[in-house]
């Protein structure tokens, strides 16, 4: 893995993206923390930052995308590869589903991460290579000991034109 830097996805929003290579594979990863009393500044970068990702594999500069972190969109109901907003929505939530939506993307995290809401998401374009997306045990520790559960999950990879091996991440 590589660290990303291309300066279409530099924001000043918390962010990392790296390059993972593996056989004939070549993703794009990337890690977002959305504050959950997010700018409207911050939330229009991260969306932004989504959709050139996405443009990047559009123009096959990476064979598929997959996008992880805790996006406090907490007015989302998340379901098989989708969401709809609770009551009318905030904007900024609105915006990610659009953003989910016009650049198809699927998010897959449909079980609460925090509490009772899924606030940590596994975003792809590909969601049918991502197989038994596991809810372990928060990391670390707090003073009122409310952390966000670890996910995992396994992804199947491409490591010729035929061969696939499957990779716990």
């Amino acid at each position: 893995a590589y660290e990303v830097n291309v300066e279409s996805l530099s924001t000043n929003a918390e962010l990392v993206w790296c390059h993972i290579i593996s056989g004939s594979e070549s993703i794009l990863c990337g890690c977002i923390y959305r504050p959950p009393q997010a700018t409207h500044e911050t939330n229009t970068e991260i969306i932004k930052a989504i959709g050139k990702a996405k443009h990047l594999r559009n123009m096959n500069k990476f064979s598929s995308v997959i996008i992880v972190g805790d996006f406090n969109h907490s007015d989302i109901d998340w379901f098989d590869y989708g969401g709809i907003c609770k009551n009318k929505g905030r904007p900024s939530s609105l915006n990610m589903l659009e953003c989910l939506n016009s650049n198809s993307l699927s998010q897959l995290v449909t079980k609460p991460t925090f509490e009772s809401r899924v606030l940590d998401l596994i975003i792809t374009d590909d969601p049918t290579r991502y197989f038994h997306i596991d809810h372990g045990p928060p990391l670390g520790c707090s003073k009122n000991n409310r952390l966000h559960c670890s996910l995992s999950w396994d992804l199947l990879l491409k490591t010729h034109k035929d061969d696939t091996k499957t990779i716990s991440q």
